[in-house]
C-alpha cells in the first residue's frame, strides 16, 4: 500500500464541506479503485475521500454478511 494519510475523528479537514461529483470519469474511477484497495487493506468497513485529504463526495464500503 501506498503511504496515505488518512484523517481521524476530531481533524480540522473532516468538517470541510466536499464537493459534489458532477462527472464520473477516469480520475474518479482511480480515486474509488485506491480508496476501495485501502479499506480492504486496512480491513475497515468503509471510507470517504475527505479521509484521505480528497474534498469530494464519495465513499466506499464493503458488507461481509
Amino acid at each position: 500500500m501506498d503511504s496515505v494519510r488518512i484523517y481521524k475523528a476530531g481533524n480540522p479537514i473532516l468538517a470541510e464541506r466536499s464537493t459534489e461529483v458532477v462527472v464520473f470519469d477516469d480520475a474518479l474511477r482511480d480515486l474509488i479503485a485506491n480508496m476501495a484497495s485501502i479499506t480492504l487493506q486496512l480491513g475497515a468497513l468503509g471510507l470517504a475521500a475527505i479521509q484521505i485529504g480528497k474534498p469530494v463526495r464519495v465513499i466506499v464500503g464493503r458488507w461481509d454478511g
